[in-house]
């Protein structure tokens, strides 16, 4: 029968800067690399899949072509300025050859336990042999510090298991074990008998892609090659799995695998259980024997001086016996339940493991950027939620516990980066009343950081400073009627009435003709600048017209439209203007336009729909668009790609008609009738 190589992996949790892991793969049916490395820096998770991926592309057969495989994944992880440790090997008939770069590898021979190939700073290569017995232990440079521990334990007689039983709670309580990782390659022969006695061991394992962790079980009766044909499995699903998934976040996979755990546990519990009851019975047996022995010795010795002599009733010896009976069958019992209590408490850990890892990557993730983390948290929600109830259903009461404190800590996360807010009320900024008694604001524009507010119906304007308040109000009875305003150069505005004017931010300004009524103009209904252009959103001729100022003079009109077929006129309520045309739509709609054409935009994220008229706002030097929804009393704040950043809901929206943003784009003046609100946004 020929040698069977058993790999057991010991990896500590992965971090954002730091990720191990260990590594088999079958070159043929004779043949086995085994590789544990570890990753240093920020991202460490996905350079280190690259470097899986760049040994596997080319899988060494010899000591030349590991030594070029570990060479090129070296140059791979100082190109993205990351700190490489790994130890590897190739297995074939009962030769080796081993590898290490800032790392070691210990084999323990017989009694002897001994370093047999370190490295610091450079890549070492030997050849060998294996013989039949050998465990070799590939360490990486932060798992070293186990090694002297390790090497005692072979040394007093422990099997690669009980080594391995020692070692992982002291590997996992380092506050930081991201990098520490070992990997025990058993080379074994026999493969374990169905009807072993030997009791189910539980080791937690890191696997190399989605960081979730496994429990693999070795029960009874699994052969080694079995276990090493169901971890290849595993690491072929994992690679695939970040394969597919270029943003190396991933939440699908650790349900799938908690389930296996959560079987897996469920046996080990079935198995120690039924293990307890005939130990107990067999301990009983034996206890029961010779508790009737020392209790006749007992009634004995009590009842010659009490009875002088005379011999304890068969009652009385009954009655002993079956106290001590008792008496033992309860301890057994009280032992079964403590043991089974921690089996289950075990079993949920370690069901929640995977979780818990996920969710420290979460707060990571969430403190860089929070769009994708808002992914992950709704998707490791939904993974915790069908898990819970799974154990729920199972009658696994501690598992379901455990799960639950850990779906609670997931929303807690979710709800501090969800980007929505809930306000009573709005603080006033200014009360344009103070200026005019009855004055209700129809339009308003914002000139750098003066705020034009118009009062359309009774033809009077207010100009008002947002840094100092400063405040003065003029006429434009001149005008017929004015149906919308916009910014423009040199701290003025430009009105949309029978013509175009021109009003300066001065006291006593009045307005000025700079084109003339046409057809361009004469039905319009919006007007929006950008840098020397002026716009005018014309329904009834269906285009959208463009005039040039150049030198005080205005160009003719010029329709800027292309393709008018995708605009819907008579919807439209708002624009703002970037570069790109951006129109907000009585029914939620945001359309984008550029050169002309219609662009592709979707708005993402939003747990409630856009449906109602939108009042839009952005500029060139703004990386946000800003959407007031007066039906649903929210301000939504969006990227310019529709990525969902914000979303503000108070009562004071309600009846807000526009939003003026500053120029920085971090506070939003909200006009409603006479008073004008200020939100951080």
């Amino acid at each position: 029968m020929e040698e069977v190589l058993r790999v057991t992996p010991v990896v500590g949790l992965p971090q954002f800067n730091g990720w191990s892991h260990v590594w088999e793969l079958n070159l043929d049916l004779q043949t086995k690399l085994v590789v544990c490395l570890a990753l240093e820096g920020d991202n460490a998770t996905n350079i280190g899949r690259d470097v899986i991926e760049l040994i596997a592309q080319l899988p060494p057969r010899s000591a030349q072509g590991l030594y070029q495989a570990l060479k090129e994944a070296i140059a791979l992880c100082e190109n993205q300025q990351k700190s490489l440790s790994v130890s590897a090997g190739i297995f074939h008939h009962h030769q080796t050859v081993l590898a290490s770069y800032q790392s070691s590898i210990v084999l323990k021979r017989g009694a002897k336990v001994g370093t047999i190939v370190q490295s610091e700073n450079e890549l070492r290569i030997i050849e060998g042999k294996f013989d039949l017995d050998d465990v070799f232990v590939f360490s990486t440079q932060n798992g070293r510090q186990f090694i002297s521990q390790i090497s005692l334990n072979f040394e007093r007689g422990y099997d690669s298991d009980g080594v391995i039983t020692a070692i992982v709670p002291a590997l996992h309580s380092l506050t930081d074990s991201s990098t520490a990782a070992l990997a025990f390659v058993a080379v074994t022969q026999e493969e374990p008998m169905a009807e072993s006695p030997v009791p189910t061991m539980e080791i937690d394992l890191q696997s190399n892609d989605d960081q979730e962790s496994l429990a693999i079980s070795l029960s009874a009766g699994q052969s080694s090659s079995k276990v090493n044909q169901e971890l290849s499995q595993t690491t072929t699903l994992a690679q695939a799995q970040a394969a597919a998934d270029d943003s190396g976040i991933t939440i699908g996979q650790p349900l799938s695998s908690s389930k296996k755990q959560y079987f897996l546990h469920r046996k080990n519990i079935l198995d120690t259980t039924l293990r307890g009851f005939a130990v107990a019975i067999t301990i009983g047996r034996r206890l029961g024997q010779t508790g009737v022995q020392t209790a006749t010795q007992i009634i004995q010795s009590f009842s010659s001086k009490t009875y002088l002599g005379a011999p304890p009733s068969k009652k009385m010896i009954r009655l002993a016996i079956l106290a001590v009976v008792i008496v033992l069958f309860l301890a057994l019992l009280g032992w079964f339940f403590w043991a089974r209590n921690k089996q289950l408490e075990a079993a949920a850990l370690a069901i929640a493991q995977p979780f818990r890892a996920q969710l420290a990557q979460l707060a990571t993730v969430a403190t860089v950027d929070p769009i994708p983390a808002r992914l992950m948290a709704t998707d490791l929600m939904a993974a915790v939620t069908m898990a819970q109830q799974q154990a729920e259903e199972s009658g696994e009461k501690k598992t379901a516990a455990e799960l639950s404190i850990i779906l609670t800590e997931v929303k807690t996360v979710y709800d501090n980066i969800s980007g929505r807010d809930e306000l009573t009320e709005l603080p006033i900024f200014y009360d344009l009343r103070l200026v005019s008694s009855d004055f209700i604001a129809s339009q308003a524009t914002l000139v750098g950081n003066q705020a034009m507010f118009l009062d359309s119906e009774k033809k009077t304007v207010i100009i008002l400073n947002l840094d100092t308040k400063q405040v003065f109000a003029t006429s434009v009875d001149s005008l017929e009627s004015v149906r919308a305003v916009s910014p423009f150069q040199d701290l003025s505005a430009v009105l949309l009435a029978n013509g175009l004017y021109q009003l300066p931010f001065n006291v006593d300004a009045q307005p000025v003709e700079v084109k003339e009524v046409g057809d361009s103009n004469r039905e319009a209904t919006l007007i929006a600048n950008f840098g020397s252009y002026v716009y005018v959103f014309n329904p009834e001729k269906r285009n959208i017209y463009r005039y040039v100022k150049s030198g005080g003079q205005y160009s003719d009109p010029v329709g800027w439209l292309l393709d008018p077929l995708g605009v819907p006129f008579t919807s439209v309520v708002s624009w703002s203007i970037d570069g790109d045309i951006w129109l907000g739509t009585d029914s939620g709609q945001i359309l984008k336009f550029t050169t002309g054409k219609a662009a592709d935009f979707n708005a993402q994220g939003l747990e409630d729909p856009l449906f109602s008229p939108l009042q839009v706002v952005t500029r060139e030097e703004l990386n946000t668009i800003y959407i007031l929804e007066p039906a649903k009393k929210r301000l939504v704040v969006l990227t310019k790609t529709g990525q969902f950043l914000r979303e503000i809901k108070s009562s004071s929206l309600g009846a807000a008609t526009t939003i003026l943003i500053n120029t920085d784009g971090t506070k939003a003046y909200v006009v409603s009738g006479s008073t004008v609100f200020e939100l951080a946004v």
